[in-house]
This record gives C-alpha cells, sequence and structure tokens, in this order.
C-alpha cells in the first residue's frame, strides 16, 4: 500500500513533466509538428500525419469496400475532386506531391494485400474489379483521416504516457528472457528514460542473436568467454586460524593464518579460459595486495574503536579520581578525545551538507524541488560511489590511528604551535607507526592449496575470514569489461535462432565477435550507447522499444504515433534530451520555464541574458491572459468591413 502512494506521486509528477515539455508541439498547416520556436519536430506526425482518433476504421478495407457509396456520399469525392480541377498548377502539385497520389508506404501495401487476396466471386461482390476506384477512395479516406492543423498533439501524447502510468504498481525488477537478467521496469524505467535520460542506467542489458548457422552450442561457447568469474567462484575452502601472544623477534602480537583451496581444474567452467596457472598468478598479484589494503583498512576501524575507549577515560569527571595517569598521558589522551569529537562534528556537517542544507538552500533560494524524493536506485548510486572514494582514500593516505594525524598534513596556520600539541604529535605518530606493522608471513603454492600468514602486532583482533570473502569476490580470474553476465536466450521466441543476453553493455567486445554474431541485429536498453555507437536514429528507435516494452510489461497498449513523437522529440537537436528542468532549460520561452520549476532562476537568467518572449507557447500566453494558439486559437478572422 505504502509503495503504490508512492509511485502514485512518482507518476504524477511524470505526468507533469511529459506536458509541460510537450505543450508547445501542434501540427501546422503543412502538416509538420513544430515547437513553438518553429523547429521541426516531426515531417509527418506519428510518421504519417493520421489522428490518432481516426485510425480504427482506416485499415477495416472490408467494411469500406462494402460501403462505398456511403463512404464517398460522407466523404465528400465530388466536392474533392472538382477543388483538384479548379487548383492551380503550383497548388495542385504541391498537395499530389504530398498526400493524393501516394498512400503511406505501410497503408499502401495493406491496401494491396487485401485487394490481391480477395477472389474473383469476392471482387465482384465487393465492386473491386477496377482497382483505380478503390485506391482512390483509400486516398481520400486517408485525407479525411489525417491530423488538424492546430491540434495539440504534444499535450495528447504527454496524457497518453502519463496516464498509464498510474497503474504500474507491480515490482520494479523482473527476469527477462531465460537469462535470468535482472531489468528495472515500471516507474523507475520510465523516469530513466523520459526524465533523467540517464547516462548511466542501472541494469543495462544487451542482446545480440548469432549469425544463421550458428547453434546453441556455439552460443554457449561464446558466453563462457563473456561470463565473468570471480576468484571466490573457485574457492572451495577457507580457513582461518589465529595463534594470539606469537613471538618473534622479541615482539608479541597476534598471527593469522589463512588457508585456501581451489575447486579441482576440470571443474572450471568450460570454454572460459581459466587454468591453475591463472588462479596462481591472480592470487599473486592482484589478492595478496587487495587483502594488505583491507586488513589496513581494518586496523584502522579496530583503532577508532580504541580511540573512542580514550576518550571515554579522559572525561574530566574520572580523570580526577583517576590515579596512575601522568600529565602527558592525559594530555595524549584528552587530545585524542578532542580530535574525535571534531571528526564527529566533521561527520554531522557532511551528514547535514548532504540533506538538510541542501533543502534550506532550496528554500532560501525560493526553488523547490519537486522531485525531492530521490529514487533508492540514484541514492543507492550516490552510496556507492561515496564509498568507493572513501575507500580510494583509505588506500591512498596514511595509516591512521587513535590518534594517528600527521604534522604535514594540517595547514601551519590551523594548527597551533604549543609544546603539549608537539608532544601529543609525537606520541601520535609513534603510536600510529606502532599499530600500522602489518607483517606477511609466509607465503606457501601447494597445487590447489594457498596458504598465507599476516602478523599484526599486539591483540589486535580483525574478521580475516569475512575480508578474504569480500576481496575474493572482488576479484576476477576472468571478465570483460562492464559484462557481469551473460546467457543464451531464444531470439525473439524462436528456439532455432540462439541469441547471447549480457547483464552490462560492451560494444567493444562484441565487435571482435562479428564473425559469429549478428551485430546488426543488436539491441540494448542503454539509449546513450545507441547514441554514440549507431547515431541518434537508432537511439531513437531505442527510446520507442524500450517505453513500449515497459507498458507492454503490464498489459498496456500506447499507441506508436504517442511513442514517436516523444522520441523525436527527445532526440530531434541530434542529442538525447531529458524531460525535466534541465531539459526544458533549452526552451526559447522564459514564461513557460518560469511556470515549471524554479521560477527564481528562469527569471534571474532571463533578465541577466535580456530574453525575450514571443508569446507563442500556451503557458505565456495564459500568463498575459491571451488564447493559446492550439485548436481554434490557432488562427485569426479576418472580415470583411465596408467603410463608408
Amino acid at each position: 500500500l505504502v509503495d503504490t502512494a508512492v509511485k502514485t506521486s512518482r507518476s504524477g509528477y511524470l505526468q507533469r513533466c511529459l506536458i509541460k515539455n510537450l505543450e508547445c508541439l501542434k501540427v501546422n498547416y503543412d502538416y509538420t509538428v513544430r515547437d513553438s520556436d518553429g523547429s521541426i519536430i516531426q515531417f509527418h506526425y506519428g510518421d504519417d500525419g493520421v489522428d490518432v482518433m481516426k485510425t480504427s476504421c482506416l485499415t477495416e478495407f472490408n467494411v469500406l469496400a462494402a460501403n462505398q457509396k456511403l463512404v464517398i456520399q460522407r466523404l465528400g469525392k465530388d466536392q474533392f475532386d472538382e477543388l483538384i480541377r479548379q487548383s492551380s498548377n503550383k497548388e495542385k502539385s504541391l498537395i499530389s506531391d504530398s498526400y493524393t497520389n501516394d498512400l503511406p508506404e505501410a497503408l499502401r501495401k495493406k491496401v494491396q494485400d487485401f485487394i490481391n487476396n480477395l477472389s474473383n466471386e469476392k471482387k465482384k461482390s465487393l465492386n473491386l474489379e477496377d482497382q483505380n476506384n478503390f485506391m482512390n477512395l483509400m486516398r481520400l479516406k486517408y485525407i479525411t483521416s489525417l491530423a488538424q492543423p492546430g491540434e495539440p498533439v504534444g499535450v495528447i501524447a504527454g496524457q497518453s504516457i502519463g496516464e498509464p502510468s498510474t497503474q504500474m504498481t507491480l515490482n520494479t525488477f523482473h527476469f527477462a528472457g531465460r537469462g535470468e537478467m535482472n531489468v528495472t521496469l515500471g516507474i523507475p524505467r520510465l523516469r530513466e528514460i523520459l526524465m533523467t535520460a540517464s547516462k548511466e542506467i542501472l541494469t543495462p542489458v544487451m542482446t545480440c542473436p548469432l549469425h544463421k548457422g550458428k547453434t546453441r552450442q556455439d552460443a554457449e561457447r561464446i558466453a563462457a568467454k563473456l561470463r565473468r568469474i570471480r576468484f571466490a567462484d573457485i574457492i572451495e575452502s577457507l580457513d582461518v586460524c589465529k595463534i594470539p601472544f606469537s613471538v618473534q623477534n622479541g615482539q608479541v602480537g597476534t598471527l593469522y593464518k589463512l588457508k585456501m583451496k581451489l575447486y579441482s581444474p576440470a571443474t572450471y567452467p568450460p570454454y572460459s579460459g581459466v587454468t591453475s596457472k591463472k588462479c596462481e598468478k591472480v592470487f599473486n598479484d592482484q589478492f595478496l595486495d587487495t587483502m594488505k589494503k583491507k586488513i589496513d583498512a581494518a586496523m584502522k576501524l579496530a583503532g577508532r574503536s580504541e580511540r573512542d575507549v580514550i576518550q571515554v577515560v579522559s572525561d574530566p569527571l574520572i580523570t580526577e579520581g583517576t590515579a596512575g595517569v601522568t600529565e602527558d598521558d592525559s594530555q595524549v589522551k584528552s587530545k585524542g578525545g578532542e580530535q574525535t569529537e571534531d571528526e564527529e562534528e566533521q561527520d554531522e556537517e557532511a551528514y547535514d551538507d548532504g540533506a538538510d542544507a541542501q533543502k534550506r538552500k532550496v528554500q532560501g533560494t525560493d526553488e523547490m524541488d519537486y522531485d525531492d524524493e530521490v529514487d533508492e536506485n540514484e541514492m543507492s548510486l550516490c552510496n556507492e560511489e561515496n564509498q568507493l572514494e572513501g575507500e580510494e582514500n583509505d588506500d591512498n593516505c596514511s595509516t591512521v590511528q587513535n590518534e594517528a594525524v600527521e604534522v604535514e598534513d594540517i595547514e601551519p596556520e590551523n594548527f597551533p604551535k604549543s609544546s603539549k600539541t608537539q608532544k601529543g604529535s609525537a606520541s601520535t605518530k609513534k603510536g600510529a607507526s606502532k599499530r600500522s606493522k602489518l607483517q606477511l608471513g609466509k607465503v606457501v603454492v601447494k597445487g590447489r592449496t594457498f596458504e598465507v600468514d599476516y602478523r599484526l602486532p599486539g591483540n589486535t583482533h580483525i574478521l580475516l575470514a569475512q575480508i578474504a570473502e569480500n576481496v575474493a569476490n572482488q576479484i576476477f580470474v576472468h571478465s570483460v569489461a562492464n559484462i557481469d553476465r551473460c546467457s543464451v536466450i531464444d531470439y525473439n521466441g524462436d528456439p532455432n535462432v540462439p541469441a547471447l543476453q549480457t547483464n552490462g553493455v560492451n560494444f567493444k567486445a562484441l565487435l571482435l565477435l562479428s564473425d559469429e554474431l549478428d551485430l546488426a541485429r543488436l539491441t540494448t536498453n542503454d539509449i546513450h550507447a545507441m547514441l554514440e555507437n549507431y547515431g541518434v536514429e537508432s537511439a531513437r528507435a531505442t527510446i520507442v522499444a524500450e517505453v513500449k516494452s515497459v507498458f507492454d510489461s503490464y498489459g498496456i497498449t500506447v499507441n506508436s504515433r504517442h511513442l514517436s513523437l516523444i522520441a523525436d522529440f527527445m532526440t530531434f537537436d541530434g542529442g538525447f534530451r531529458p524531460m525535466s528542468r534541465i531539459g526544458i532549460g533549452s526552451n526559447t520561452s522564459p514564461f513557460l520555464k518560469m511556470t515549471f520549476e524554479t521560477a527564481t532562476k528562469f527569471i534571474v537568467e532571463s533578465c541577466l541574458q535580456g530574453e525575450t518572449d514571443c508569446l507563442e507557447s500556451p503557458s505565456s500566453r495564459i500568463v498575459l491572459g491571451q488564447v493559446a494558439k492550439v485548436g481554434t486559437g490557432c488562427f485569426d478572422i479576418l472580415q470583411n468591413l465596408q467603410v463608408s
């Protein structure tokens, strides 16, 4: 119930974004679809110019053939022929070149197939012995079915997409085909395509069939080369032994013994190219180095836990009654406590900057964010990026323990040069260097068994088994960039045509397999990837196919004319334009932008740049109390006044 309520608000905002971005699109008297600034979005509305409301009877050839006289009487064929005869050569040429002589190719083919499939008796009963008469009737029917000039096709398309989206209350993800590829569906996918025009989508998928004559075994062989194999996938067992109070070279420490046993090479995936030597190379080159970094990070975390204890002990009320604590030690501990408080304050400030401060900034500048409910997907991406940045910083920086702050890392003007501080820093550096002494013991590689010894100073406790499992899952024995999984499916449900479906997009990897893959039929749900590799027309077709597939999953049918208009609007400038306040910023009407979102921002920008509004958009005319130039408002009536 909560999920349904949340999706209702998001689908409503999605519909508002669509309508505000598309409200200027209308059919003109030359039957082109143009924006308020005159930019041509489509040369023919919906690729054929037919009004969606008049398409139901356009292909009912049996009904039209059986009622030819009534249809001609209703449409006025005599008046139309008289108009053609009386037209000038220029006007006649314009009309005939556009619509009269040539039906759309798809419609003409359907009419021709209908006539050819009729028997002679049926043709005689329907009075179709002369095909030209029926073709002329279909031309007349087509012309009267065209979208009328002034039709606000943009608003209609936005409503046709936005209203069905409110019915999408099912789960967000599902498994596409038989490859168990997790793809985004529903409102999140529509927002990803239409609103944000995301360059990095959450679940990119590629599908490519094999050439004719290739078998399913060939597809399995290629899929094995593209699948990603983690080091954890080939580990049969992992054991950790801890030996506390281990003495070496007169120093007491903790000895950890890590022992891993790999599966037999006979059980490795076929055609993957994974061998024992390759596994050993990955272990020596990647696993050991990554383990050292992760153990150092775990030791830092353990040091921070100890520092929290020191902070409690250094409390003034406790320090007064504590015996055996020297002045220098208390100074060092209190210094550590102050530093911890500073770090906690920084963490809180960082948290405030991430959420509350942003809200205050928006409120202060009167830039209300109508999409402040950040998607869980976007939030997870942000968290992953922050986590990766944090790990990189931890890996690159020096070891930081209790009060471990290097003197050189702090600006001189921000660092008070007192004697107590210098003593604290010296003891801090000494303690940090003592804790960071991670010693790598013997490394034994014997067949399928790998053994590593780690010696940690003091009685340091870490979860080595958990660290090793995480590292093994992060390291790959065999991988192709940006491709996680690859499976074999039936192309368009045909079991005789095998196809590869990958979780991830990498066109270059598939180009190397052009001898076996039919790259001409390669498809992906990553619109930006199609735009960059195959051009804007492929991106347009991908938008139509992806939006259609989202609605098809819910059993919802949307007319292709609405989808083609939206796809053309998003790609007519050669790029991939989002339907958000970022995308609407390229509109030439300042009033239209102000009535959408962030009015103050657009007002300031318009004033600074000296923009003018020609009052062509519906929003700008409504702001000034004028009739919108759509429908019956797209023309003026001139009366012949007689002046005496």
